[in-house]
């Protein structure tokens, strides 16, 4: 069981962290029949200066719009939906090209009534649709403060619809995913995001990452700890994963791993701060390994990782505490001075003074209780105790 002044490393992953694939990406992909003919029009007038035939020019045209569409990368190559290869309609794509230009402008209640427009025309298939319930969740969602409601509906339309290419459906269904857990729904947004992990085949690190935030959420915290480690294994290097990590297995109660991974972080030189090194030296502290304990706060002193405060004048109570109980009274000593000088009150300094009393060294046990005092403590009268006893 974790110790109650154990402090559990700050999960490093948010959900506002996890950032709405860009928009941007999907605008290269509004074409339409209108596109197509001008393309092979323009070949057609370049051929009557020469021998290539119509027919010829038609089939560059085509040729080169394939080549367009090819210089796109597959972002999930293994995605097991079949790609619809639909276009927008010639009326959809010029309402498309004015939603977007209306975007662009930072226009978002105009963009979002063209879209709004295009989506209720029954002349619009599937992909004009789609991509205007893609602009108007970006527009819902970049409003200050975001309107979650309405972004994660148009999220879901754009999805449902089926029509995009998979690049932009399976961003639509990440980014469902990442609205639905900034609105705090949790549960949807790990079934959307399941989806798109089961879907896709993708093992991308945010991805991952984000399921595991997700599970935390949902109080799986050994599911996520898995998640992270799963990241770890190929990013060993990894500190804020490792850090996930250590902070989900100490909230699953697996302090074994805990210690396991803080190890590997500091055999690698990965602690930087009081709480990192606090995680792994208190268990040591309870386990009354207080050789090991003391070694690992003096490493983190001289990196700086550890400064004097009152969290370790405690923690170096504890140990003076437990030496005094063992009958080891000189590194009793030794650390109730250490506390005494890192602590913000006198506390420590009246156990040294009330130690030093015991031992007979009188001057030296006044001396602390004069520190005690100088300091504050709750019970003054008991270093006054002290000073006026005989002898110096």
């Amino acid at each position: 069981m974790k110790h109650p002044a154990a402090q559990t490393p700050r999960l490093l992953v948010q959900a506002a962290a996890v950032a709405v694939a860009v928009f941007g990406l999907g605008l290269a992909s509004i074409a339409s029949a209108q596109d197509s003919e001008a393309d092979d029009l323009e070949d057609v007038k370049r051929s009557s200066s020469g021998s290539r035939t119509a027919a010829g020019a038609s089939e560059r045209g085509r040729q080169r719009k394939q080549e367009n569409a090819e210089k796109a990368p597959a972002l999930y190559p293994l995605a097991t939906r079949k790609d619809p290869g639909l276009k927008a309609t010639n009326k959809g794509g010029k309402a498309l090209r004015e939603i977007v230009a209306a975007f662009d402008a930072k226009k978002g209640d105009e963009a979002v009534a063209k879209a709004e427009a295009l989506i209720a025309d029954p002349a619009a298939n599937g992909y004009d649709k789609a991509f205007a319930h893609q602009v108007a969740a970006s527009v819902e969602a970049d409003r200050e403060p975001p309107n979650y409601a309405k972004a994660i509906e148009h999220y879901k339309q754009a999805v449902a619809a089926d029509a995009l290419d998979n690049n932009g459906h399976y961003q639509m269904l990440y980014n469902l995913a990442v609205m639905q857990g900034q609105a705090d729904q949790y549960a949807e947004a790990l079934a959307s995001l399941d989806r798109f992990l089961n879907e896709t085949k993708s093992d991308k690190p945010e991805a991952v990452g984000f399921k595991a935030y997700l599970l935390s959420q949902l109080e799986r915290p050994a599911e996520a700890a898995a998640l992270y480690e799963q990241i770890l294994a190929k990013n060993p290097d990894d500190k804020a994963t490792l850090m996930n990590a250590v902070s989900l297995f100490q909230q699953a109660g697996n302090d074994k791993r805990v210690s396991e991974l803080l190890a590997t972080a500091r055999q690698k030189n990965m602690l930087t701060t009081d709480s990192e090194y606090r995680t792994l030296y208190v268990p040591l502290i309870n386990g009354g390994k207080l050789k090991e304990a003391v070694e690992l706060i003096d490493e983190g002193i001289a990196k700086g990782a550890i400064k004097p405060s009152q969290k370790l004048a405690n923690d170096l109570s504890v140990i003076a505490q437990t030496y005094y109980a063992e009958e080891n009274t000189p590194k009793a000593i030794e650390m109730f001075k250490r506390a005494a000088a890192a602590s913000e009150n006198g506390e420590a300094a009246l156990n040294l003074a009330r130690v030093l009393r015991n031992e007979n060294r009188i001057a030296e046990a006044k001396q602390a209780a004069q520190d005690a005092l100088n300091k504050g403590v709750k019970k003054p009268e008991d270093a006054r105790k002290i000073l006026a006893l005989p002898g110096k």
